[in-house]
């Protein structure tokens, strides 16, 4: 290589250095243009620097001539069926190669081992029964051990070859947590084998354009170089991440445990701490434990706790909980097994999609909510039956909101019915064109006319920042403003007095009561420790008591609760136990709760007395369900019948004088003054 390129490939890798893992592609792209020998050259050189933090490989800078230069003559050279095409990388574990295994026609991995093996027949041998052992691991989310092959001092493994990125944080936390349970169930099938990786970081584990996630190098640091005994780093000299120790040492400083680092003998355990530094990396896109120099890195491993404030606001509870338990210096404190772990993200992953189908669900809640309102009041025989499309885009449109006069409607054009990209659009009632008055990307919810109806205000959600934010707009068009930060699901509860969900701390979202310029704020209810949310509210007739519905620790649906509007007390749940509610309302006189929930499994609607309590009461849909014990349902007729069925349905149309309802199969009527219909689904 002439001095010339070879300045070029050093100042390419000292600049790729200086940014982060994730733009560091990007760069490359631009400053390699098609020259890949030349990026080739600076990726290796990259591979090597990480590699050198983990005491495995000598200085990247000292060696990448002589490393180049063997990686080319290898190329084409042949291993039993197997023949060299082209290099992959290089670490203190050996080089590794792309070859083609002329009998079955893949591509696979060659790892050729150091030199220094053909020159200690005590470690080849103990390197051949660990490989054995190694080769007996299958699967899906462990790259393969095919065998070994050896040719002249020449020791090579076979290995899976495995197409993908290596693991890179921060990702979203739902694509973290499916990561890190594959990584988790590796771990677990290894560890039933009594296989311990001691050397599981981001580098060592690749994902597949599938999604896949494929760890590599299972147990092959203790196998290249023995067990960890006498080879404490607590006393480490200080040295950079570019420099080396004499000796090897199984493992990298920045996701060592400290029992790994201090040269004692290790278990699984090792590996759930290094799990743990892998979970936080991909949830924070940065290390647990990190420091100028090696000595720096292995004090903070040894004695500092990781920035858990760098972890996303939006990070589950019982996450966050298993991060500490991962990262426990004390051995015997940490988890005991992967499989907890395990176990762990699968319920958070479960209860995630639980709450996006009911965030799913709420809107048709609130619309049947509407539906059981005016189901109550008189009827009065129509003339006529129709339904009424207020609104003729091309797709949805959401989230409905009446001004106080009734005479203009807003609504969210947009298909989320919780949050999400949308605009907000008014129209007057009944014939009115729709006018939009937004024309942003801003995720949005919960439209709402102020006092006087001249403006509507709605919220903001933020993601990146996980930020609750309320905007206005002026209902005859003007320029959307933001008007009050962290304010949420606002609604105005006289002329200058508002209502609202706050965050108090992280992702502690509490009710809060205040005027329009913010002064005299009162809270109404806290849920829980953070990070519990109270997220919608609905004030009573009489303005006594509040109706809102809240999310657990993990962002789940808790039941509906009512709590004093003076704030007096944490109030009472109400609805039917054991179910998520999403959504509630009032009837005109108070005396009446409507809410959604899911008891029953589906979402459904629901009623109970106010304050008395009394019976749940539940309004039907048309879809077959299982038998369940007797409901009570208000029938709108100007005649009240008394009926029972197995199985009932109801259809509902608006007419001129209110609403027509008909029963599928026909209801036997048992007493015509009757004021209920008893029935079953």
């Amino acid at each position: 290589m002439d001095q010339e390129r070879w300045q070029r490939v050093e100042d390419l890798f000292h600049a790729a250095l200086e940014r982060t893992p994730e733009r560091r592609r990007v760069f490359l792209d631009d400053a390699c243009g098609g020259d890949t020998g030349l990026r080739q050259q600076v990726e290796l050189l990259l591979a090597k620097e990480e590699e050198a933090g983990s005491f495995l490989e000598s200085p990247a800078m000292r060696d990448v001539t002589v490393t180049q230069t063997a990686a080319e003559t290898a190329v084409g050279r042949e291993f039993g069926p197997y023949r060299i095409v082209s290099p992959l990388g290089a670490g203190g574990m050996g080089e590794v190669y792309r070859a083609h295994d002329s009998k079955l026609g893949r591509d696979v991995a060659i790892k050729m081992l150091p030199h220094a093996f053909a020159r200690d027949p005590e470690r080849l041998a103990r390197f051949r029964r660990e490989a054995r052992t190694l080769a007996s691991l299958n699967h899906p989310n462990i790259a393969a051990i095919y065998g070994l092959e050896e040719s002249g001092d020449v020791d090579c493994l076979v290995l899976e070859l495995v197409e993908g990125e290596n693991l890179r944080g921060p990702l979203p936390i739902e694509r973290a947590l499916d990561y890190a349970r594959q990584v988790a169930e590796a771990l677990e099938a290894a560890h039933a084998k009594g296989i311990i990786h001691r050397d599981l970081k981001p580098a060592n584990v690749k994902v597949t354009p599938q999604g896949r996630v494929k760890v590599l190098d299972f147990g092959l640091a203790k196998a290249v170089w023995g067990p960890e005994q006498n080879q404490d780093l607590s006393q480490a000299p200080t040295v950079t991440g570019l420099e080396t120790l004499a000796g090897h040492i199984v493992g990298t400083p920045g996701y060592m445990s400290p029992e790994q680092a201090r040269g004692k003998e290790v278990d699984k355990r090792t590996d759930i701490w290094a799990f743990g530094c892998l979970l936080y990396e991909l949830l924070t896109g940065k290390r647990a434990f990190s420091g100028e120099t090696i000595s720096d890195t292995i004090a903070a491993v040894l004695e500092r706790e990781p920035d858990w404030q760098a972890l996303p606001a939006k990070t589950p509870s019982k996450i966050r909980e298993l991060l500490r338990q991962c990262l426990q210096k004390d051995a015997d404190r940490r988890l005991p097994n992967i499989e907890d772990a395990r176990k762990t993200i699968e319920e958070v992953q479960r209860g995630s999609k639980r709450w996006q189908i009911v965030a799913a669900a709420a809107a048709v809640g609130i619309l049947a909510i509407g539906v059981a309102l005016w189901m109550r009041g008189p009827a009065r025989p129509a003339d006529r039956s129709e339904w009424v499309q207020l609104t003729n885009f091309p797709d949805s449109v959401t989230q409905p909101a009446l001004s106080p006069d009734g005479k203009m409607l807003a609504f969210i054009h947009g298909d989320s019915t919780f949050f999400g990209p949308g605009q907000i659009f008014v129209k007057m009632l009944p014939d009115g064109e729709p006018v939009q008055l937004t024309h942003d990307n801003l995720s949005k919810m919960s439209p709402v006319f102020s006092a006087d109806g001249t403006r509507i205000a709605y919220t903001v959600y933020t993601d990146e920042v996980f930020a609750w934010d309320t905007w206005m707009v002026p209902v005859l068009g003007g320029e959307p403003q933001l008007w009050l930060k962290n304010v949420s699901g606002l609604v105005w509860t006289g002329p200058h007095q508002l209502m609202f969900s706050e965050i108090k701390r992280g992702v502690h979202m509490g009710l809060v009561t205040a005027a329009d310029n913010r002064m005299g704020a009162r809270d109404i209810y806290l849920p829980g420790p953070e990070p519990n949310m109270a997220h919608r509210s609905y004030l009573s007739p009489d303005r006594k008591w509040v109706l809102l519905v809240e999310m657990d620790e993990d962002h789940l649906w808790e039941p509906c609760r009512v709590v004093p509007a003076d704030g007096s007390s944490q109030g009472r749940k109400v609805g039917p136990p054991g179910g998520g509610c999403t959504a509630g309302a009032w009837t005109p006189d108070g005396k009446w709760i409507y809410l959604t929930s899911n008891a029953v499994g589906a979402n459904h609607i629901w009623r109970q007395r106010f304050p008395g309590g009394g019976r749940n009461w539940s309004l039907l849909d048309r879809r077959k369900r299982k038998a369940l014990p007797w409901r009570r349902m208000a029938v709108p007729s100007s005649r009240r019948w008394r009926c029972r069925t197995p199985r009932f349905g109801f259809t509902m149309a608006r007419a001129s004088g209110g609403f027509r309802w008909k029963a599928t199969p026909p209801i036997r009527c048992l007493r015509p003054t009757a004021r209920s219909c008893a029935t079953g689904w």
